[in-house]
């Protein structure tokens, strides 16, 4: 509902538009080639960078990577900015490019899921750096260097009120009810018949298995990466209490938490 109600308020839109024609068409159009024409300036820029570290004879020891924060609509679904996208490739799945000689081949190329929370992890396993406890991502060295086991089985992308969940060929989005007056609101693509997800198969029948399947596997992702604060101290199998082991945030970190449990202590929440 909220993509369709932001495409219709584009579409309804006439003096908000800030050169003649006055349309959304004539402004979609427009806003495609700045688009563009950002893309082709930050092109330029990149090789800007790359000249001057070659004048210098640092191109073979520096690490360059190229990337961005997050997607933008181009017209995707008729849209010109980055909201509402938080379902879609569009928005989501961001270039990572990594330029290191010394360590990674030349032309390679990566399919696994990896996510931004990925890259501190990486740096500071390649500059030799300790490894930081508190940090929730997950070094990708081993992907740069050609490895092919999987970092991660799921990729989320969070909002206060909507998460999205992505797999290898599936992406499920959830709303909490409370967005639409209680009305039971989702997505389901599958990416690899659908990679522009312009069919959601949400309320399909068919794909109701498959619609839990994704919400329990969100569910389990945000239980497992949740980092409690500690407060209160626990007790163990002796009833003897004693203080958490926390991280340097002062929160317990998912390793302690799977270790209490496995011992039968989760009762110290």
């Amino acid at each position: 509902p909220h993509m369709r109600q932001k495409r219709a308020g584009l579409e309804s839109l006439t003096e908000e538009w800030v050169y003649e024609p006055k349309t959304y068409e004539a402004g979609r159009r427009r806003n495609l080639r700045a688009y563009l024409g950002c893309v082709s300036q930050v092109d330029y820029s990149v090789g800007l960078v790359r000249e001057a570290l070659e004048q210098r004879g640092l191109m073979d020891n520096t690490i360059i990577i190229y990337s961005s924060d997050h997607g933008n609509f181009a017209g995707e679904h008729g849209i010109t900015e980055k909201a509402p996208g938080i379902g879609t490739d569009a928005i989501t799945r961001v270039p990572m490019i990594w330029r290191w000689p010394e360590r990674f081949a030349h032309g390679a190329r990566c399919g696994q899921l990896v996510q931004w929370v990925d890259f501190v992890p990486t740096m500071v396993e390649l500059l030799g750096l300790d490894p930081m406890p508190t940090c929730d991502g997950h070094s990708m060295t081993a992907l740069l260097e050609g490895g092919g086991e999987p970092l991660r089985d799921v990729a989320v992308t969070e909002f206060p009120w909507s998460k999205s969940i992505r797999d290898e060929r599936w992406r499920y989005v959830h709303y909490q009810p409370e967005m639409f007056g209680g009305e039971d609101v989702g997505e389901l693509y599958d990416l690899h018949n659908d990679p522009w997800e312009m069919n959601n198969l949400y309320y399909e029948p068919a794909h109701r298995e498959k619609v839990n399947e994704m919400r329990h596997r969100l569910l389990d992702w945000m239980i497992k990466t949740k980092r409690v604060v500690t407060t209160h101290p626990g007790i163990d199998e002796n009833g003897e209490t004693f203080r958490h082991e926390v991280d340097e945030d002062g929160r317990v970190g998912y390793a302690r938490t799977r270790l209490l449990a496995e011992k039968g202590m989760i009762s110290y929440l």
